[in-house]
């Protein structure tokens, strides 16, 4: 129930501090116009928004690797994914302002298990950016809402990483 109840605060609220990370493209609501233009939602925070998240956020600029193992993931995982890096991509922009690179995969591990990184070579130099949310706090609960591993923190060759493990349990 509790994850029901996080994915439908999702489709409420998929606005991004950075912007319109979380909307769809053309500035409309969460979730757009579902394909075919029809104005039927589409899942919020799916891997195709990831990669529009990715290749949006230019400051520093952004990669992303799709393991191409992937396979069909449930809305969960994938909302999840989209969490993740949304966040972890507004804490680069916020917390390392000498950052010249952000990596971003997300990868299917061998038990099974989805391994989502960001990972960015700054130093910590410090945007003054005004705070919205619930930054890595609330990213911890929902990882751990759907049975997940959550680790951020500095990268001993620099920068600064966060990664979450997520499990697939099948339908």
């Amino acid at each position: 129930m509790r994850r029901m109840v996080g994915l439908l605060r999702d489709a409420q609220d998929a606005g991004a501090a950075d912007g319109d990370a979380g909307r769809a493209p053309g500035g409309q609501g969460p979730g757009g116009d579902g394909p075919g233009g029809d104005g039927a939602p589409r899942p919020v925070g799916g891997l195709a928004r990831v990669e529009e998240v990715v290749a949006a956020f230019s400051h520093p600029p952004a990669t992303l690797s799709l393991s191409p193992g992937l396979g069909d993931l449930p809305p969960e995982v994938t909302t999840s994914v989209h969490r993740v890096v949304q966040e972890s991509l507004t804490n680069a922009r916020k917390h390392a302002a000498d950052s010249t690179a952000v990596h971003v995969s997300v990868t299917r591990l061998a038990d099974g298990s989805v391994e989502v990184a960001v990972r960015d070579d700054g130093q910590g130099r410090s945007r003054r950016l005004p705070s919205s949310g619930f930054g890595l706090a609330g990213l911890r609960e929902r990882i751990d809402a759907v049975g997940g591993l959550l680790r951020a923190g500095p990268r001993p060759e620099g920068g600064w990483e966060v990664v979450a493990v997520l499990p697939v349990r099948d339908a």
